[in-house]
């Protein structure tokens, strides 16, 4: 079945709007850095940094969402166990599980 680098949706789009969602996943596991982050968006606390990004990328013209951008795909199954196996995951702070990975999906879709 089709995953996320299958479409013809453009790669930074597709990081950019997962950003959020990644960033409230990992937001606990890395320190001071959100903290660092938060400061250098000008919001209050780590909390906010994931917002913020996501303003960020309205305010530039990205759509709210990946289904947004017209990924119709619904199946979430294949897609986190697509991702769970990613190499990525070795230099994540937090690595998700396969359910973990469907919520930040769901997420990341809209």
């Amino acid at each position: 079945s089709m995953t996320f680098s299958d479409s013809d949706l453009h790669h930074g789009a597709l990081v950019t709007l997962s950003l959020p969602a990644a960033v409230r996943f990992v937001a606990g596991s890395v320190g001071d850095k959100m903290d660092r982050l938060a400061e250098a968006l000008d919001v209050n606390g780590a909390a906010a940094v994931a917002d913020a990004i996501a303003r960020l990328n309205r305010r530039v013209g990205l759509p709210a969402s990946v289904r947004a951008m017209g990924y119709g795909n619904n199946d979430l199954e294949s897609m986190a166990a697509f991702a769970v196996e990613s190499r990525f995951n070795d230099t994540s702070p937090r690595k998700p599980s396969l359910g973990e990975y469907r919520d930040i999906l769901l997420e990341v879709l809209g």
